[in-house]
């Protein structure tokens, strides 16, 4: 079990659901068996999808529990797919300890829509791709390429020697101060039509400068990628993702961005081991659960975070590859997680035609319609040049 996947499991109940969900909108009539059959066969071949955890403390670890993830109809008829609102159904929880972890969701209304949900602790977005194009890959009679690598991120990253000097842990959120009540997530979704050239390095300047627009303070995203491509012909669905942290200037622009992010990745600078991500291997569930409580009640009265925000992008998808059982996928979203502490998480993804933009953001943060007014500055600043 990997130190990501170990704070994810604890931050699932502080902060729930904490999935991966993967939502394809289209057309078409859905066989709930073929369906179920489908699922069955991709997740007999992806093990990840039927993990459940063991142990305790250093042992935890992950075991194949042989229970398939379950495929269920729900009613979307009054869900507009652009929000949470009308879909409590995104709220339920995936149980990484009794399992299961992982489900499907044929969400009945128009758009017919389809939701591949996975617990954080067992996959990540790009697992979650992997064993869903081997869904569809049963649903169409293709090949199921199938995974079944144990190797997580702790194999993978260049963690350089853990740096001495005090790292400064207060950045400004990009909404303005926390003012609002209740505990829980909001999320937002805005398309944009057309293709955009260096969409990461725009959408991170113009979170930055939203920031720099509510207040004066240092500016810090987190950008996820994929670790899987450091070792050649690894297919995996756990987490094997790691996060560059990436500290913006107002003086920075779209090409500086560009060129520290894939200057990194090619030097494969990916940042130090801190002394908390040694010793979670050795705290009790209990007491992480108990830090991150504390963590939240401390950054939001103080109104500054570990970061700014998150900002993933997912990349394109063949959808006619996503297509089958009935089923005919044209467009698809990620809604990412919360986190009590992180200000907004931004995923991106799309296909040649448009980009979707899907932001999630604490309550206290959202209230006012500020989730609405940001998501929309930052997806209309972004263009094609």
């Amino acid at each position: 079990m990997s130190s990501a996947s170990r704070f994810f499991v604890a931050a699932s109940d502080i902060c729930p659901p904490f999935c991966n969900q993967m939502v394809m909108e289209g057309t078409g009539e859905i066989d709930l068996n073929k369906w179920k059959d489908a699922v069955r066969e991709a997740s007999e071949k992806n093990p990840g999808s039927r993990y459940i955890l063991k142990g305790s403390l250093n042992s935890c670890r992950w075991v194949e529990s042989r229970m398939m993830p379950q495929v269920r109809e729900v009613d979307g008829y009054g869900w507009d797919g652009q929000s949470g609102e009308g879909a409590q159904f995104l709220m339920d929880k995936l149980c990484p300890i009794r399992g299961p972890a992982c489900e499907v969701l044929i969400v009945r209304g128009d758009p017919l829509r389809v939701v591949f949900r996975t617990h954080h602790g067992v996959m990540d977005g790009m697992g979650t791709i992997t064993w869903v194009a081997d869904i569809f890959n049963a649903l169409n009679g293709r090949s199921i390429r199938g995974s079944g690598s144990t190797v997580v991120e702790n194999d993978l990253v260049n963690s350089a020697p853990v740096s001495k000097q005090k790292i400064p842990i207060r950045f400004i959120p990009g909404s303005g101060p926390p003012n609002g009540h209740g505990a829980g997530f909001v999320w937002r979704r805005k398309r944009i039509v057309g293709h955009i050239h260096n969409l990461l390095p725009q959408v991170m300047i113009q979170s930055a400068k939203e920031a720099w627009k509510g207040a004066e303070g240092n500016v810090r995203i987190g950008v996820p990628f994929d670790l899987r491509p450091r070792r050649k012909g690894l297919r995996a669905t756990h987490n094997l993702t790691y996060v560059l942290f990436i500290d913006l200037t107002p003086e920075m622009t779209v090409d500086d961005v560009e060129f520290e992010i894939s200057d990194r990745l090619e030097k494969k600078l990916d940042g130090g081991w801190s002394l908390g991500d040694k010793l979670i291997h050795f705290v009790p569930l209990f007491l992480l659960k108990i830090f991150f409580k504390l963590q939240i009640r401390y950054h939001n009265r103080k109104g500054r975070y570990p970061f700014t925000g998150y900002i993933s992008n997912l990349g394109r998808l063949p959808l006619e590859k996503f297509s089958g059982g009935g089923f005919a996928s044209d467009a698809f979203f990620f809604v990412p997680p919360g986190m009590g502490f992180l200000p907004f998480f931004l995923t991106l993804n799309g296909t040649q035609n448009h980009v979707e933009f899907v932001m999630t953001m604490p309550e206290v943060l959202a209230s006012e319609g500020r989730i609405d007014n940001l998501l929309q500055r930052i997806a209309s600043g972004v263009g094609p040049a």
